[in-house]
């Protein structure tokens, strides 16, 4: 009886990446993107996304990058491979249309916070560096009367900088020298 489960799984998995595989041609075609911008888009490898798209034994895509292509197109993968787009909290097909309001949504400009980025934009930037703090206050909590792991977690933290610049193709020179960072840097070392 076990001999039944592998060719049922091995169907659902090839029908699922061949899904996928047509939802990340339909992204590209909708909006117009090559698989070089979608990669720089994502902070992904360009044979990475080949390897998503290629008609004969595509693979599959981490929960990760799904959720960076919905943070960058808002197009949603599901488990089976299927696309759609979220309009006004509903489950809709991925167009061109739904993309624009999306990108809209993603860059209003009623309020500038951060340097005129957009009002999403700086809650994200916010809630970003709120988790970081609260990391790093976890880390140097005292366990067994030792407060050892703040050196290690900001090593990681380092780590993790350094290869999202890298992945997303970050100019260094704009990271280091905005104002913003400048005047951080001036309050924290004397």
């Amino acid at each position: 009886m076990g001999w039944c489960i592998f060719p049922v799984y091995k169907y659902t998995m090839t029908k699922a990446r061949k899904q996928t595989q047509k939802a990340v041609a339909a992204i590209m075609a909708a909006i117009g993107k090559t698989q070089r911008q979608l990669a720089k888009d994502i902070g992904a490898s360009e044979s990475t996304v080949k390897s998503w798209t290629r008609k004969k034994n595509p693979l599959r895509i981490s929960s990760d990058f799904k959720a960076r292509i919905y943070a960058a197109y808002g197009a949603f993968i599901d488990d089976s491979g299927n696309l759609f787009a979220f309009v006004n909290g509903a489950k809709k097909e991925f167009t061109k249309e739904s993309f624009v309001r999306w990108r809209e949504y993603m860059t209003k400009t009623s309020r500038p916070y951060y340097s005129g980025r957009s009002p999403v934009t700086s809650y994200f930037v916010a809630r970003a560096g709120e988790v970081i703090g609260r990391i790093f206050w976890a880390a140097t909590e005292k366990e067994n009367g030792r407060a050892d792991k703040c050196f290690a977690v900001v090593e990681c933290f380092n780590q993790w900088a350094q290869n999202t610049i890298k992945d997303f193709r970050l100019s260094k020179s704009k990271l280091f020298t905005s104002p913003r960072y400048l005047a951080i840097m001036k309050s924290v070392i004397p």
